[in-house]
C-alpha cells in the first residue's frame, strides 16, 4: 500500500493559489485540495513580527508524487513566495522554541 501524506502550501496569493491547486488535481499530482483562502498569518522572522493576509491550500496526495508536487512549486520560505511543507495526513510540526 502506498503512503499517503499531506502537502500544505501557503501563498501570498489565495486565487493564484486555487488555479495552481487545480491544475495539481488536474495532472493527478493529489486527489484532493482544500483551499482555504483569506487566513491570516502571523510569524516571526529575523528577529521581526510580520502578519499578513495569504491563502492555505491543503492536499491529499501519495508520498511518491509529494516530490513532485514540491518540484512544481516556486519559492522559498519567507520570501512572498508559496511555501510547502509534507508529512503523514494530520500530523503537525512541533512547534518552535
Amino acid at each position: 500500500m502506498t503512503e499517503l501524506c499531506e502537502v500544505v502550501i501557503t501563498a501570498p496569493d489565495p486565487d493564484w493559489l486555487r488555479r495552481f491547486t487545480r491544475e495539481l488535481v488536474d495532472r493527478h499530482l493529489c486527489s484532493s485540495v482544500h483551499n482555504f483562502s483569506a487566513v491570516h498569518s502571523i510569524h516571526r522572522w529575523q528577529g521581526e513580527e510580520h502578519e499578513r493576509t495569504e491563502g492555505r491550500a491543503s492536499l491529499h496526495t501519495r508520498r511518491p508524487a509529494a516530490s513532485q508536487v514540491a518540484g512544481s512549486t516556486p519559492g522559498t520560505r519567507r520570501s512572498g513566495r508559496p511555501r510547502r511543507r509534507c508529512g503523514p495526513p494530520g500530523d503537525r510540526p512541533a512547534a518552535p522554541r
